[in-house]
Parts: structure tokens; C-alpha cells; sequence
């Protein structure tokens, strides 16, 4: 999946290790196909031609230089079924 990360996204990850480096590719994940679904573009798009940060635990912000559409908000929350964890997130575009 390391093709698939902005230069940014793979430093941060590297920087990570075990659990909490799953985590985070779980959540960049989830935060990037939210993000091309909001645009109504899917998987049609580079996910690496843009860059997510995490500003929090939950929040994240969304740095992309061909955007026309602003970013409202972009979570995560995590879902639980038995020993799985699941990074479900959501984005929201402001509508100009």
C-alpha cells in the first residue's frame, strides 16, 4: 500500500510500529476513500496526489492542491466486533 500514500502520510507511518502503525494505515485508509467517495470520484483518482493529517485522535485534515471543493470535516471513529477493530470514517465537503 505504500504506493498508494502521499510522501507525508508514508513518513508518518514510518515513523510508527506494530499496532499502532496498523492503525494509522487503517484510519489514512479509510480517511482517502472517504474522501475520493465525497468528491464522487472513487478509486478513479491517485490516492497519493493528496495528503492527509491527523490533527487528533478523531479529527483529520485533507491537504489537496487540485481541490475545488473545501473539506467541512473528516473523522474517524472506530467500530469493535470482538477482537477486530474497524477505523469507519466520514467527509464532509462544503458546497459552494
Amino acid at each position: 500500500p505504500w504506493n498508494a500514500l502521499h510522501r507525508d502520510e508514508a513518513a508518518m507511518l514510518r515513523a510508527l510500529h506494530g499496532q499502532p502503525q496498523a492503525m494509522a494505515l487503517a484510519r489514512l485508509w479509510s480517511l482517502k476513500e472517504s474522501y475520493l467517495k465525497a468528491l464522487g470520484l472513487g478509486l478513479g483518482r491517485e490516492p497519493a496526489s493528496f495528503a492527509v493529517r491527523f490533527r487528533d485522535g478523531e479529527l483529520a485534515e485533507i491537504d489537496d492542491p487540485v481541490a475545488q471543493v473545501p473539506v467541512g470535516d473528516a473523522r474517524t471513529t472506530w467500530r469493535s466486533v470482538g477482537k477486530v477493530r474497524s477505523a469507519v470514517s466520514a467527509v464532509v465537503l462544503v458546497p459552494r
